[in-house]
């Protein structure tokens, strides 16, 4: 696990820069919200997918969205392919995604149509790349948080 400030990240995950990780287990990615997404959304009260299973899903392009008491997050796609499975769970019931973003609280499961290629763009949590991303990051909501406080 690799924690950076108060966020966790699973080092066997992959990480897009849109708040979103990959699970890969062969040719399906499971995707959830990454924990610093799932913190800094405050919590989760709905989950809306505008793709389902089998419809098809382009890496980078929405696939769907959360909403907080902070707002609305799209969820992007970090991989290309189909939706094989959406977990319903999650769906009725967001807070899982707050309760444990990897694990329970998944969100689509997808048979990906261009794995290496796609999860090659991906961030892995030990890397300088994904350091410097989410330093922005949180540099970004602190200074947020620092003007909605005036």
């Amino acid at each position: 696990m690799v924690k950076i400030d108060k966020y966790e990240f699973p080092e066997e995950l992959y990480y897009n820069d849109k708040y979103l990780w990959a699970r890969v287990e062969g040719n399906a990615v499971i995707v959830g919200l990454a924990s610093f997404a799932a913190i800094e959304s405050g919590e989760v009260s709905y989950l809306d997918l505008i793709m389902r299973e089998d419809d098809e899903v382009e890496a980078g392009k929405p696939f769907g969205s959360i909403e907080s008491g902070k707002g609305a997050t799209t969820l992007y796609a970090p991989v290309s392919g189909t939706i094989t499975e959406v977990n319903e769970d999650t769906e009725a019931d967001p807070s899982g995604i707050n309760n444990d973003c990897y694990g329970a609280g998944w969100i689509v499961k997808i048979e990906a149509s261009n794995l290496d290629a796609d999860v090659g763009k991906l961030m892995k949590p030990d890397s300088s790349a994904f350091n410097d991303w989410l330093q922005s990051e949180i540099k970004a909501a602190e200074e947020k948080r620092k003007e909605l406080e005036g």
